[in-house]
């Protein structure tokens, strides 16, 4: 995958997070949310990063693991596994950082895109929306509309 195919995957990633967050805050606004503090416009700028942080990993490795750098690198369990490490990792470095300074949001919600939720040491269900996304980069599909 040329370096040219990364922009589009993290721009869709970016409006894959949008589209998603603002669906999100409209089924909670539409039920009435009752007892909202105006703070849930916050999830839209939270998933959003989420989702472009994932995208963005999710393409680095497709981008890095090109069909013929080692024999079954076309593997899409292997593109996936190899995403969803870094991922776990970014979101582990963010997680770090954020302890040094609490008040940043956009690293506290960078380390919300791996599958760990660190600070309380269990899985992380909001990653779980990021998988199609994820799913979408590695496969072979997309790889090969950038294929020269």
């Amino acid at each position: 995958m040329p370096v040219m195919a990364v922009i589009p995957a993290i721009v869709g990633s970016f409006f894959y997070g949008v589209i998603f967050s603002v669906g999100l805050l409209a089924i909670y606004l539409l039920r009435g949310a009752p007892g909202s503090t105006g703070m849930e416009i916050l999830i839209v700028p939270v998933f959003t990063t989420v989702a472009t942080t994932a995208g963005t990993a999710a393409a680095l490795i497709s981008l890095s693991l090109p069909r013929a750098s080692f024999p079954r690198s076309d593997s899409f369990v292997l593109l996936v596994l190899a995403a969803v490490a870094l991922q776990t990792a970014t979101s582990l470095v963010s997680f770090q950082l954020y302890q040094t300074s609490p008040h940043q949001m956009l690293l506290h919600a960078m380390a919300l895109s791996g599958p760990f939720e660190w600070r309380a040491g269990a899985f992380n269900w909001n990653w779980v929306y990021t998988l199609p996304l994820t799913f979408g980069i590695c496969s072979p599909w997309f790889r090969g509309r950038f294929d020269g």
